[in-house]
């Protein structure tokens, strides 16, 4: 009635904007449980300011207050919410900007936490090139990190590895511990897919000295996450995998962390499963599977997806396997998880080995080992006896006709060797709409790898 609205918004906005880059740096430290608090309790008040800033629009507060918040949208779980404000405010901003960079970054690590690779690597290229052209060496190895996850995830392990150690050089130049302490995580996790367990506890221990000196309990339960996976599949480890597990889950509970949550629970469903403890590990999967959904999580659902297929089998209850594969598979196509379709393949092959298909299942195991040999990563260790098992008994069974089958298998396109898995005609290659398309996600796959 005063006319003071226009007023009050803008110093609502500007306090919000303030707020958030003094709290925000500070959930990565020793008093980061008690700043979560407090962004909690103000995160309405900087929606308010956003959409005020929109209304207005003022890009520039708006992206301003996207990019300080996105940590906080990260850890919490907020990471559809964080990459619509930072999609919408970027393009209301000049993009050779320095801010507009930051929010590439930002965007560009939430798309990564929820599964969006190709989206991740279309917004890290950008802020790679921004980094670069700026002279920005931190914010370089930032993304390169970024850049060295993304081929992590989707099992380019060399990739990976280039990145990365990139990465770590710029980090240990410029004495930077937090981002030694996250990519020395990354370099334990691609040993641990290459099979090397002494390496890869190596840095991860190293990592997690890091993070108890820097106070980050973050930091702390993902390397007690880390931990975990690598010693699950060992039944000679299993105190000490649980024990990690359990450590891990309080802390992202203490956290309010629902993504940490999810992966700990799915960590100690596999704890459970070497364990014997069949009934236990699928109750665990099956929670950590609603926590993925409730997030809107595709790479955590379609891990957890994957973990839980296997469960059932080794719980015989082959209807229940294989109606999750239907759901697992276009999961693991979205995400562009190639390390995840290999496992797909080999469990599909399990399956119909279970059900006395040799034909298929020697099919599968061939398309699986040509996959993990264009992606170099091999069988993750909570699979290898299960899977040896298989290629044993189709040895067994099919006898001299193993190789050949195996070799039909290996030369299959992906989507015949979906179609196999699930047990579905191959798709038709004259005059059909839906054949240009499937032939088209081969392509995908195949330039994922490239």
């Amino acid at each position: 009635e005063t006319g003071e609205s226009e007023t009050a918004h803008q110093r609502h906005a500007a306090w919000c904007l303030a707020f958030a880059e003094e709290a925000v740096p500070r959930i990565d430290g020793a008093e980061q449980l008690d700043w979560l608090g407090r962004l909690d309790r103000e995160h309405d008040n900087a929606r308010v300011a956003l959409r005020w800033y929109e209304a207005a629009s003022n890009g520039v507060g708006a992206l301003a207050l996207a990019v300080a918040l996105a940590p906080y949208w990260q850890t919490r779980g907020f990471f559809s919410e964080g990459r619509r404000w930072l999609e919408r405010a970027s393009g209301l901003v000049a993009a050779s900007s320095d801010l507009a960079a930051r929010a590439a970054r930002e965007a560009g690590a939430l798309a990564l936490a929820q599964g969006d690779f190709p989206s991740a690597q279309r917004w890290f290229s950008d802020a790679l090139a921004a980094a670069r052209a700026q002279d920005d060496r931190e914010a370089e190895s930032v993304v390169l990190a970024n850049l060295g996850a993304i081929a992590l995830e989707c099992g380019n392990l060399d990739e990976a590895e280039r990145y990365l150690n990139e990465s770590l050089a710029i980090a240990a130049a410029r004495q930077d511990q937090r981002r030694q302490g996250d990519i020395l995580a990354n370099l334990g996790a691609v040993a641990h897919y290459q099979g090397n367990a002494e390496q890869a506890l190596r840095r991860y221990l190293e990592s997690l000295r890091i993070w108890r000196d820097l106070g980050d309990s973050r930091g702390i339960a993902d390397m007690r996450l880390n931990v975990l996976l690598l010693l699950a599949p060992r039944s000679g480890a299993c105190d000490q995998a649980r024990a990690a597990g359990e450590e891990a889950l309080r802390h992202f509970r203490d956290l309010g962390d629902p993504q940490g949550e999810a992966l700990a629970l799915a960590g100690l469903g596999l704890v459970a499963a070497t364990a014997g403890n069949l009934d236990r590990a699928a109750e665990l999967q099956e929670e950590s599977l609603r926590l993925a959904r409730r997030l809107e999580d595709p790479a955590t659902e379609a891990r957890v997806l994957g973990n839980l297929v296997a469960v059932e089998l080794d719980r015989k209850r082959f209807e229940r396997a294989e109606s999750l594969l239907r759901d697992y598979f276009p999961l693991v196509e979205a995400v562009g998880y190639l390390d995840g379709l290999a496992t797909g393949f080999e469990v599909a092959a399990a399956l119909h080995t279970a059900f006395e298909r040799w034909d298929q299942a020697a099919q599968l195991t061939g398309a699986a080992a040509a996959l993990r040999e264009r992606i170099a990563t091999p069988t993750p260790p909570e699979g290898q006896v299960r899977h040896a098992a298989v290629v044993a008994s189709l040895q067994h069974h099919l006898a001299d006709r193993y190789d050949a089958i195996v070799a039909e298998g290996a030369a299959l396109s992906v989507v015949d060797a979906v179609a196999t898995a699930l047990r579905r005609d191959p798709p038709p290659a004259i005059d059909d709409p839906l054949a240009a398309l499937l032939l088209t996600l081969d392509e995908t796959f195949t330039a994922r790898t490239m």
